[in-house]
């Protein structure tokens, strides 16, 4: 049972409000209580509600669950952008998608997150992708790809993205990855801009552990960095690695039993 949500617009999606006044209204009309972010979200907030309501897009999605990973509670969000992958509900469904939420008439999916511990030890977790990228610079990049510790491949790239199977629509999918559906427990590897014609994505088993090594003798200026989900951005030195598996946490997203992934794809390919 849905009584209180945690509610988090983004205000560039919805820079008068409108958006977020209807909601709101919505939510009092059928008795739900909500919380909103006093400035930054606090997962402390939003520990006492039964669900995290976000209003933007995919990505604002995306941040949310970056902010509130620690917590285990499911996601529910609301399109007010573009469509996309993973914001069913829109503005225009809004109220009766809440109908449906109080009758119980949803499902919980699971997302798979994973996880890349740095050189220092600190582990970030991502619900799309793990991305080592140059920055900066012009020059390309020499990375050895290691799966369980056995080098598969030294790409010379722009960098590579390693993707979970809800990031594959995402950056994996510009830089010419795999689609796979969204609740396969799989991880993919790009690479970015490949000085070779051969190489595609690679898609391995969530149970392999993945390292990526920056490799020694670059040019001064280049700089490498590991991004998740878009976000937070650590540097790398040349001779370190980034190692990526499959998190223990996960991302729970509220889904209807009528949601069509097939149907979204079809529908973003028809746009492009």
């Amino acid at each position: 049972m849905i009584k209180k949500v945690y509610l988090i617009v983004n205000p560039k999606k919805d820079p008068e409000g409108k958006n977020r006044e209807e909601i709101i209204r919505l939510l009092e009309s059928k008795g739900i209580g909500y919380v909103e972010p006093a400035g930054e979200i606090d997962p402390d907030d939003a520990r006492i509600c039964d669900a995290v309501f976000t209003v933007g897009g995919d990505g604002t999605l995306i941040q949310a669950a970056r902010e509130l990973r620690s917590l285990d509670i499911p996601f529910f969000p609301i399109n007010i952008g573009t469509l996309g992958y993973l914001t069913e509900s829109t503005m225009a469904t809004a109220d009766k998608d809440l109908d449906r939420l109080i009758a119980g008439d949803y499902r919980i999916q699971e997302r798979m997150r994973i996880a890349g511990t740095m050189p220092d030890g600190t582990v970030m977790t991502a619900l799309n992708d793990v991305v080592i990228i140059r920055r900066e610079s012009l020059h390309i990049v020499r990375l050895n790809l290691y799966i369980n510790d056995k080098l598969v491949h030294t790409y010379r790239a722009d960098g590579i993205i390693v993707s979970t199977s809800t990031g594959s629509t995402g950056y994996n999918l510009a830089a010419g990855g795999a689609i796979l559906e969204p609740e396969s427990k799989m991880m993919i590897v790009t690479p970015i801009c490949p000085h070779t014609v051969r190489l595609t994505s690679l898609v391995v088993s969530d149970s392999d552990e993945l390292k990526i090594e920056f490799l020694p003798g670059h040019e001064p200026d280049l700089t490498v960095v590991a991004g998740f989900d878009g976000g937070e951005m650590h540097p790398l030195q040349e001779g370190e690695s980034v190692c990526v598996r499959r998190a223990e946490e996960k991302t729970k997203l509220i889904r209807f039993e009528d949601d069509s992934f097939l149907d979204v794809l079809y529908k973003k390919m028809k746009e492009n």
